[in-house]
């Protein structure tokens, strides 16, 4: 349609686009009037210029009459009264024509916003009705509060989709990146039908106010956006709480625009226990901080009109965040599911994932893994003393042990002895509780000097047998590192590495009388080692091991253990003493399956025998070993593997004689003050005699002999003779100490007196033994108080301390004792008599038998008899003559 305009008598020609154009410059047009002849269009146009200012629907355009207001007109259809129309409509203009919004208008001229939106040349506004003003419960309204509900540019609903983000009239600067970006509003749809601007839902859409206004009504009041550290409070309270903890939710309250994630799983939930404490303890915050850092983007990432693929963004923490949109419209970041994509902030977005995304960056070593055991005292005293490296990333295959802060007072160690006190609780090597076994020895980082700088050990003991333990826990329950160190909660492993916490520190080992001190199995062997004086000797000896025999070894000594304590036995005390120890660091598991010959301080070789029938390791001397002596003189190892700062000690059952020292019959007699026997020997000339043999000397005490008539012995040298001898037993049966075996009633022994001489030895049960001579009385005897044995010879014989004196029997007649021989020749003189008696009387009977001249018929038969044989032998006679 083209328009003539007539002005000054001159023709101009407009079309209705030119018209519409004009009516935009406000300041230039102030009128317009249409003149025309009846029935000529002056309605339609007026419709049609009315309708590109976006007063009326261009689809009403000619229809309408705009006009014709008045009823009489729109029936008749012409136009009678004839008065002004705007050009347009302005937001203040339908809101004031409407009651709902009376509480509106008053905000708007409140905040002094109406001139503002009068001249507005298009926008969208979101208006709140008069109830949503009444329900509303927030902060003051403000100007800002009323511009966040006005958008700068005209939206119909037919342009809006769910989930779709638009930008709001009110402008932080700053806050979204750009100085003028205004606060944005995010549009959800619901039942596919009812569409809500953030929480607001649209009550009346599309209200016309002019060709590129639109009005809609919400029933709530929209309140802008709050700071994103807030929203991040609200929606996660739990990743909050890590913000502060680490000051990057000051960082979000920095007006910049930030993009930051949550979830509904908690981020520290992805670690275990221990890596959770050190992430939360102030040694980890740094590692906590980068985690928290790598969920916050600095910029704003609104997903909804996100390009499809993978982009990647730089995270706080300087590390790449991958966010990828695929072709069906699922979100992922780092591979986690966007569950709630745009959740608004004043200077942000969040988004909800399934899981949060992780920064692969963190590394744990075993240093963070002992601070998350509480084991901090620990690891500063482990970095002031220069064994840090242990606890870094690369390096592996150490087993830690570390006590927790509870139980560690840094006072009860030593400054002196820090670092061998810490290296102590490194093991070499990565030691599972599947791995350990009982009584196993873990060789440690303290390469002592004491040891030759060997690596010291470390005992561990598995309480039960690990095969009837079925589950892990109780394995570790059952597993004790050194003296009473147990393993709490559960063992840990970390790059290459173990750690168990322990209910204790370690205790270093103990020097080797401050071990064997408290040891009362072993009392008699650490008075030898003072008495000898050895015991300096093995103070300053270094990577030794000690044989220690128990008090029961010193006890099956007998009277050996007696001479080697006298002053007499001191030289062979200390070699003896000496010969128990090894040179070298010999732990019982390595003696297991081997025989070996190693040297002693005594320089004698000591054989350690570990392959033998019994399955046990077992102790002797060379010559021993050679002639097969097996448990009568080999010490067999009782309790192994005592750890000492100078090596080891193992108890043995049996002491060792070495080949070197060589203890006699005079050693014996003069270890145990047997000293009128040792007289009673050197006078008879004896004591040479037996000396170095295998004789038993069966010795009274000195005690005893007090108790008989010794200046008649002395005096008598036959009868002093006869007494030694009597007290000597020669060559015993075999190299057995047949002395300890249970006997069997009487044991009858010859004795150097005689062959008639002998001894008959008697066992009673519970150790006591008693001897007499043989053919005294019972109740004549001695008791054995205790035996000892030489090693010379055949190591047979010896010396038996008894506690009364022996006399030989008094012989008479035949060799027996006079009782039995007065007693023998009364009986031969009572048989004879009886015998003349009996011969008497029968001779007397006969004589009278004979006067009286009788013959009893058996005798008169036997002279028939003999009669008839006398008369048969001469008929013989001359038969063989013939």
């Amino acid at each position: 349609m083209n328009l003539s305009l007539h002005f000054n008598n001159r023709k101009w020609n407009f079309t209705i686009e030119e018209i519409r154009g004009l009516m935009d410059k406000v300041t230039n047009v102030r009128n317009m009037s249409v003149i025309a002849h009846v029935d000529h269009g002056k309605s339609t146009l007026t419709d049609s210029l009315v309708s590109k200012a976006g007063i009326i629907s261009s689809g009403r355009a000619g229809e309408a009459r705009f006009m014709d207001t008045r009823k009489d007109e729109q029936e008749r259809g012409i136009t009678i009264n004839i008065h002004a129309v705007a050009s347009y409509k302005t937001i203040i203009d339908v809101l004031s024509e409407d009651a709902r919004f009376s509480t509106l208008i008053e905000h708007l001229q409140h905040t002094r916003l109406i001139p503002m939106i009068n001249n507005l040349e298009a926008g969208t506004f979101f208006a709140p009705d008069n109830a949503a003003f009444k329900k509303y419960q927030g902060q003051e309204i403000t100007k800002d509060t009323m511009l966040y509900h006005l958008l700068p540019q005209q939206y119909i609903t037919e342009d809006l989709e769910n989930g779709q983000v638009l930008e709001s009239s009110y402008i932080r600067p700053g806050f979204l990146g750009k100085e003028d970006t205004g606060q944005m509003l995010k549009i959800t749809e619901k039942f596919d039908t009812f569409f809500h601007v953030n929480d607001a839902r649209i009550k009346d859409k599309d209200i016309f106010v002019n060709r590129n206004t639109t009005l809609n009504v919400i029933d709530q009041v929209l309140e802008p956006p709050r700071i994103l550290s807030q929203v991040v409070q609200y929606r996660d309270g739990k990743l909050y709480d890590l913000m502060e903890k680490t000051g990057v939710d000051k960082v979000l309250k920095e007006e910049r625009p930030f993009t930051t994630f949550v979830s509904a799983k908690y981020l520290l939930d992805r670690f275990n226990h221990v890596e959770k404490n050190y992430l939360v303890s102030k040694y980890g915050q740094n590692d906590l901080r980068d985690l928290i850092e790598y969920l916050v983007i600095s910029k704003p990432i609104y997903l909804n009109n996100h390009p499809e693929g993978e982009t990647k963004y730089t995270s706080e923490s300087g590390q790449d965040i991958t966010i990828k949109v695929e072709k069906n419209g699922k979100i992922y970041v780092n591979g986690h599911k966007v569950v709630e994509r745009d959740v608004l902030a004043a200077n942000g977005v969040l988004h909800v994932v399934d899981d949060l995304p992780f920064a692969d960056s963190l590394v744990f070593d075993t240093r963070k893994y002992l601070f998350g055991l509480n084991a901090t005292k620990f690891v500063s005293l482990v970095d002031e003393y220069g064994l840090g490296r242990f606890l870094d990333e690369g390096t592996n295959n150490v087993t830690i042990l570390a006590p927790t802060n509870e139980v560690l007072d840094e006072d009860d160690i030593p400054n002196n002895q820090k670092v061998q006190w810490l290296s102590y609780h490194i093991a070499q090597g990565a030691y599972g509780p599947e791995d350990l076994e009982n009584r196993m020895l873990l060789k440690t980082e303290y390469n002592s000097s004491q040891l030759n700088h060997q690596s010291q050990r470390l005992l561990v003991t598995v309480g039960n047998d690990k095969r009837d333990i079925k589950d892990r826990h109780s394995l570790l329950k059952a597993i004790r590192f050194g003296d009473h160190s147990k393993v709490v909660g559960d063992d840990m492993s970390v790059g290459g590495n173990a750690i168990y916490r322990i209910s204790d520190p370690l205790n270093l080992p103990m020097d080797i009388f401050s071990s064997l001190v408290i040891d009362l199995e072993v009392s008699s062997y650490v008075a030898t080692l003072y008495v000898s004086g050895v015991v300096d000797e093995l103070k300053h000896a270094k990577a030794v091991t000690l044989f220690v025999p128990t008090n029961a070894a010193f006890k099956n000594l007998g009277l050996v253990s007696r001479y080697l304590v006298h002053p007499s036995g001191r030289a062979d005390l200390q070699t003896v003493l000496r010969y128990h120890v090894a040179t070298s660091t010999l732990y019982y598991k390595e003696l297991l399956g081997d025989v070996l010959e190693v040297t002693t301080l005594s320089n004698e070789s000591l054989i350690i025998n570990g392959r033998n029938d019994d399955n046990n390791v077992w102790i002797g001397t060379k010559e021993d070993t050679e002639k097969d002596n097996k448990l009568d003189e080999h010490g067999v190892l009782e309790k192994t593997d005592i750890l000492v700062s100078n090596g080891v000690l193992h108890k043995v059952d049996h002491l060792q004689i070495p080949e070197n020292v060589t203890i006699t019959h005079h050693n014996l007699l003069k270890g145990i003050n047997a000293n009128t026997m040792l007289n009673i020997l050197k006078k008879t000339n004896l004591l040479q005699q037996v000396d170095l043999t295998d004789c038993i000397i069966m010795s009274p005490t000195d005690k005893a002999f007090e108790n008989e008539d010794m200046e008649s012995l002395w005096n008598d040298t036959e009868k002093l003779v006869r007494l030694a001898k009597l007290h000597i037993v020669p060559k015993s049966e075999g190299r057995k100490r047949w002395f300890l075996y249970p006997l069997l009633g009487d044991q009858v022994y010859d004795t150097l007196l005689s062959n008639r001489d002998k001894v008959v030895i008697r066992e009673l049960g519970y150790g006591s033994t008693i001897i007499r001579v043989k053919g005294q009385p019972y109740g004549t005897h001695a008791r054995v108080l205790d035996m000892g044995r030489v090693s010379t010879g055949e190591r047979s014989g010896g010396v038996m301390e008894i506690d009364a004196v022996l006399f030989p029997v008094e012989r008479g007649v035949f060799g027996l004792p006079w009782i039995w021989s007065i007693a023998i020749i009364a009986l031969i003189w009572i048989a004879s008599i009886l015998l003349l008696v009996l011969g008497g009387f029968l001779a007397v009977k006969k004589w009278k038998r004979s006067r009286n001249g009788y013959e009893t018929i058996l005798e008169a038969e036997q002279d028939d008899i003999a009669q008839e044989e006398e008369e048969e032998n001469r008929d013989l006679t001359r038969y063989q003559q013939q």
